[in-house]
């Protein structure tokens, strides 16, 4: 007996389980809390195609009356390779009108106590369709404050929930012409959240060379099959020598640290993206940077792509970076350079203040010594010439044997 499985599965949260809306009327103001359980709900079809519905649980807490509406929508791959919204039928792989969610509104009175309502999805397909993708999405606005179920929420909460319908394994081989290939797009990394004044205000010069961790690498990748496949990407980062920059070198060292994120879904003819971080993140114990202080490290990204038994031939990408505290050094470098020139203006200066106050003191000494020596007494003037006309003056006079030109005085 052939089976057919929808997943449902909580995506992705904007904003937190507990936050204060703004406010929607003059003095007042909402706070909304909301959460969807569970995580992922698997719902298997009849062979007769009958739809099968499945209970989805929403828990809020208002203050306010509130009002909580649910619709559907398609979903494509956005520009960093996760899925977004799109209108309802535009994709081929559209879910359209084949899940039915009963209600789609919700009317929540306000009240201290956290109040539980039941969602009922109703999916019916047949068992030899290929799989089909749609976005749940799941608001909560302050009553008369609703923005409809475009997922763009402005007074409110909201949380999107993918629905996936996809036959059960073995029943992929119903699907007619079906195809699964994965092809390698990129591999990049990043730097994590800045953590040092440094970070903020030295730019990155080079995406291969790494101040210091984490990092987060992205590897993307296209679905070019004509079905919608589960992909899982492994992360790996190891630790290499400086040989691993030549073309074509294959080598990994000793692992430092792998990781498996959750897996997602390829869209035919998109390119899909999946991420992970080089922090070790264990229970009860603080995040840990598994990336050296100095090394080369090969980043391996090893991505497959599967329905049931339909499996897509797995893809490898790799990039090495260098982890080397350059800005640090760099600082360190200034540092040293302004204390260079600091050292050699205060010595300059230092040396012109000596040389200054030695120039003073020669010359406070030879004022002194001018003092106390005024040196031989003048020679007594010849009696009767000041007398005369003309003076000790006059040009050839007794007593100006200088010949110094300066006129007679008059009587």
């Amino acid at each position: 007996m052939m089976h057919r499985r929808v997943a449902v599965l909580v995506a992705s949260m904007v904003g937190a389980a507990l936050v204060a809306a703004p406010t929607f009327a003059a003095g007042v103001n909402a706070r909304l809390e909301l959460s969807v359980t569970p995580y992922r709900v698997v719902i298997e079809s009849r062979p007769d195609g009958a739809p099968i519905t499945q209970a989805l649980t929403i828990i809020v807490q208002v203050t306010v009356p509130a009002e909580v509406r649910i619709g559907m929508s398609d979903v494509v791959a956005g520009p960093d390779g996760g899925l977004v919204n799109a209108a309802l039928g535009s994709t081929p792989y559209s879910l359209g009108t084949s899940v039915v969610v009963e209600p789609a509104l919700i009317l929540v009175d306000p009240g201290a106590d956290r109040q539980t309502f039941k969602v009922t999805i109703a999916v019916k397909a047949a068992a030899s369709d290929p799989p089909h993708i749609g976005a749940l999405t799941v608001a909560l606005f302050p009553r008369g404050k609703s923005d409809g179920v475009t997922g763009i929420v402005t007074q409110g909460l909201s949380m999107t929930s993918t629905v996936l319908s996809r036959p059960p394994e073995g029943g992929e081989a119903a699907i007619a012409d079906a195809t699964a290939v994965l092809q390698a797009s990129a591999l990049e990394v990043r730097r994590g959240a800045p953590w040092t004044p440094l970070d903020q205000v030295v730019p990155d010069l080079l995406p291969a060379l790494v101040d210091h961790g984490p990092v987060t690498a992205i590897a993307r990748f296209t679905n070019t099959g004509n079905v919608i496949l589960d992909s899982t990407t492994t992360f790996k980062f190891s630790s290499v020598s400086p040989l691993a920059l030549l073309p074509g070198n294959t080598e990994t060292g000793p692992n430092l640290y792998s990781i498996t994120p959750l897996p997602g879904y390829a869209l035919p003819g998109q390119v899909t993206s999946s991420d992970a971080d080089s922090m070790l993140r264990a229970k009860d114990a603080t995040p840990t940077d598994m990336l050296p202080f100095l090394g080369f490290v090969r980043i391996t990204a090893t991505t497959t792509g599967t329905l049931g038994a339909l499996q897509a031939e797995p893809i490898r990408q790799s990039i090495v970076i260098l982890v080397f505290p350059w800005k640090e050094l760099l600082a360190l470098l200034l540092v040293v350079l302004l204390w260079s020139l600091f050292r050699a203006w205060f010595k300059r200066w230092r040396s012109k203040r000596r040389l200054l106050a030695e120039e003073k003191r020669a010359w406070a000494e030879g004022a002194a010594r001018a003092i106390s020596d005024p040196g031989p007494a003048a020679a007594p003037a010849t009696p009767g010439l000041s007398d005369t006309p003309y003076g000790t003056g006059f040009p050839g006079a007794p007593g100006n044997a200088s010949g110094d030109d300066r006129r007679p005085r008059a009587w």
